[in-house]
Formats: C-alpha cells, sequence, structure tokens
C-alpha cells in the first residue's frame, strides 16, 4: 500500500530477508500504517536500512506477540522520513540497534514490549527531537558498557517520558523512572575483598531501583 493514508492488517505471517546489501524485510511507504499481529521479521544478511523501514508519515503497530529477530547489522526499525512512529503494544524486538532515526518521530512502548539490543536502544543522527512515550515492558542491554541512547549529534535529543529500564547503567540514568536488576555485586574482574554499593548509593533518593530477588539468590 502507497499514500493516501493506506492501512494493511498483516497476521500470523514470518518473512525472512536473505538480502546480502539491504536487509530490509518490510517498508512503509509515505502516508502508510501497518499492524503486524503475531508475525515474525527476520533479517539473516548484513543489514543496513533496519529490518523495518518507515517513510515519511507511515505508521507501525505491533500486537499479538510480533518478534522482530536479531539483526547482524543495523536496527530493527529504521526512520527514514519525519513524522513517522512506532506503536509496540505487544512484541519482542532483539537487535543491534532497536531504533535509529535522523528525524523527528514518536516511539510509544507498552506493558506487553521486550526489547533487548546489543548496542544502543535509540541511535540518533541529525538534528532531530524524537519523543518516546514509555508506559511499560522491559528494556535491557545484552553488553554491560553498552549505552541504552546514543546521540551521534550535538544538536539532536530524546524526549523520553517514563521507562523502567533492566541493569541500566549511567548512560540511562537521565531518562529512567525505574532501573530493575540493578547488580548487588562487582564483576569479579579484581581481586576484592568485598563489595561496596557505591551505585546504588548514588541512585538512593533519585531513581527507584530494584535488585535480584535476595532469597532465590545464588550467593545474597
Amino acid at each position: 500500500e502507497n499514500g493516501s493514508n493506506s492501512s494493511v492488517l498483516v497476521k500470523d505471517l514470518t518473512l525472512i530477508s536473505n538480502d546480502t546489501s539491504l536487509g530490509t524485510v518490510l517498508q512503509l511507504n509515505t502516508d502508510t500504517k501497518v499492524t503486524l499481529d503475531n508475525c515474525k521479521l527476520d533479517s539473516v544478511k548484513k543489514n543496513t536500512y533496519g529490518t523495518v523501514l518507515l517513510q515519511t508519515g507511515s505508521h507501525l503497530v505491533l500486537n499479538g506477540g510480533t518478534e522482530i529477530a536479531p539483526t547482524i547489522k543495523g536496527s530493527a526499525i529504521y526512520f527514514n522520513g519525519a513524522n513517522s512512529s512506532v506503536e509496540i503494544n505487544k512484541a519482542t524486538i532483539n537487535a543491534s540497534y532497536a531504533f535509529y532515526t535522523k528525524v523527528a518521530v514518536k516511539i510509544t512502548i507498552g506493558a506487553g514490549a521486550d526489547i533487548s539490543v546489543n548496542n544502543a536502544f535509540f541511535a540518533i543522527n541529525g538534528d532531530a527531537v524524537p519523543v518516546v512515550n514509555i508506559s511499560g515492558g522491559k528494556i535491557k542491554s545484552a553488553s554491560a558498557n553498552a549505552p541504552i541512547i546514543t546521540v551521534m549529534n550535538a544538536n539532536a535529543k530524546v524526549n523520553v517520558f517514563g521507562g523502567s529500564f533492566e541493569g541500566g547503567n549511567a548512560y540511562v540514568l537521565p531518562y529512567a523512572s525505574l532501573i530493575t536488576n540493578v547488580p548487588i555485586h562487582s564483576s569479579g574482574y579484581d581481586v576484592l575483598n568485598q563489595d561496596v554499593p557505591f551505585y546504588q548509593a548514588v541512585l538512593h533518593g533519585w531513581i527507584p531501583y530494584t535488585t535480584e530477588s535476595i532469597p532465590q539468590a545464588g550467593n545474597p
């Protein structure tokens, strides 16, 4: 579908791309709305422009346990046009970057979202001011040293409203309303006699946080 505010509902479909150059599985053209319900999108080769590519004014809705599978390179969702948006109600994203944009866009993340990233949750390149509304869900980084939000241009910024981040490091603190699964032990990389809860002391009274369940911890 293309333009004129056209709308498409796709249910119970698996889309896999073996494209060795772009790797895009789904492209939403200008002023198009697509709702994915219980679908799986997978780009198994080099991914330059994202598994899903959104053009100007397009709107993507993820429902019903839709899964955007791991990408080798690039983002799960690539915004290529202004005023485009994504609404995640119930879906799983597992990618190098969850979102990438150079323009002003809007992302709404609901309670059914489960997002895991290797590099960054959001990469911004340009002067855009994206808006991210987080009302629930789980956002986590597979790498302890990876920033949740990466800004590639000094003039760019992101407005995040709400947000619960799992194991969030210092990069995510300005955007978080809750940090879950905060580590209570050091990595063990250095030889230490005892751990000091410095991170917890910094967060105390500033951002609510939780740790792992003490009764279920292997070494509480």
